[in-house]
């Protein structure tokens, strides 16, 4: 029989300024307890998510799990699970509950890491959509009074940024979106529509020069038309969170009037582009 392994311990939850800072001591307790975490015996296991659970809101906790959700260097699922595990806290305690709340400065420091040019270069799906999700709670809990870069940074990195890190923005936004969309308090959703045309002025003609280029690489069999098509869908999926939610009163509004025509030139395009399209 193995011998029981022991939890090693956190430093002890404290106030005031000292916390939990990302050190590479405490990275490596942390990343200890995520270790046992996953561990398939219960006499491992259980001890450490009950010491999770004790310092789920020391300062710096969050900050800590960041850390290793962005070290690309450790396998897989431990990242996978800080994200996870990460999520959860935001989840539970991004508002206060009884007397326990994240801290400002850790919220801050993750609002901060959530739109950074790192995680929008993230290689592994899995710990993305870890990500993504974190993004969501913050952005369903902040925005847009506290998170007010939010859609500002992720259309840049759509904008500029590389291949991958247009990806990744788009699918966190699409991933933001529903979100927001899923709150039904009436003062958020006109606040919401508000915001909307400013972000759907900028995904519409993105769907449309998106779609054209990946029926033009279909055409020719270019190795890049799937990666188009990809892009194409995620835009399309945006567009219609903000087309659906965005815009007041749907069918008499004038911003509304004004997208058919652009639908109606991609069915066209789509249209002819399949009769178009080698049999291969």
């Amino acid at each position: 029989t193995p011998p029981v392994l022991v939890p090693p311990p956190l430093p002890p939850p404290v106030t005031g300024t000292r916390g939990m800072d990302p050190s590479p001591d405490n990275l490596r307790r942390l990343l200890g307890l995520v270790d046992q975490c996953l561990d398939g015996r219960p006499e491992v296991r259980k001890p450490a998510e009950a010491k999770i659970v004790q310092v789920q809101t020391t300062p710096g906790f969050t900050t800590c799990l960041m850390a290793l959700v962005m070290k690309t260097e450790l396998k897989m699922e431990q990242r996978q699970f800080s994200g996870i595990l990460l999520k959860n806290t935001v989840s539970k305690f991004w508002q206060p509950r009884g007397s326990k709340s994240l801290h400002d400065k850790d919220k801050q420091n993750l609002k901060n890491a959530l739109l950074s040019p790192g995680l929008f270069s993230e290689p592994n799906d899995l710990v993305h959509r870890q990500i993504t999700a974190t993004a969501a709670k913050v952005a369903r809990f902040d925005w847009p009074r506290k998170w007010e870069s939010l859609f500002p940074t992720m259309i840049k990195a759509i904008q500029t940024g590389s291949e991958l890190q247009k990806g990744r923005a788009l699918d966190q936004m699409l991933q933001i979106l529903r979100e927001l969309v899923s709150r039904r308090l009436f003062t958020f959703r006109k606040t919401f529509q508000a915001a909307s045309m400013p972000i759907l002025n900028f995904i519409q003609p993105q769907w449309m020069k998106t779609t054209q280029a990946m029926l033009e690489a279909l055409k020719t069999q270019r190795k890049e038309a799937g990666v188009l098509a990809k892009k194409a869908l995620q835009l399309l999926r945006c567009l219609k969170e903000l087309v659906c939610y965005g815009i007041a009163k749907l069918d008499n509004s004038s911003n509304a009037a004004a997208l058919f025509p652009a639908f109606l030139e991609v069915s066209n395009v789509l249209l002819k582009g399949s009769r178009e399209m080698p049999e291969s």
